[in-house]
């Protein structure tokens, strides 16, 4: 017996292919209306990750078990 594919395509091949071709080449991000900052100018990209913190594996507050006796 012959198994039966059970997932279904979301998308044809028609579709894809002009999803494809109606996409830009390149996509100047600057241009971007959505970026926090100007990733061509090196004092705004300085100043947005300057705020970042830094959070090594096991260090998340959900990944320590006994986080709630560390409170104050």
């Amino acid at each position: 017996m012959k198994r039966e594919t059970i997932s279904k395509f979301y998308f044809t091949q028609e579709e894809i292919d002009a999803a494809i071709a109606a996409a830009p080449n390149f996509v100047n991000i600057a241009d971007d209306p959505d970026c926090p900052y100007d990733p061509n100018d090196a004092a705004s990209v300085h100043a947005y990750w300057s705020k970042a913190i830094l959070t090594f594996p096991g260090g998340h507050p959900h990944q320590d078990p006994l986080w709630r006796t560390k409170r104050k």
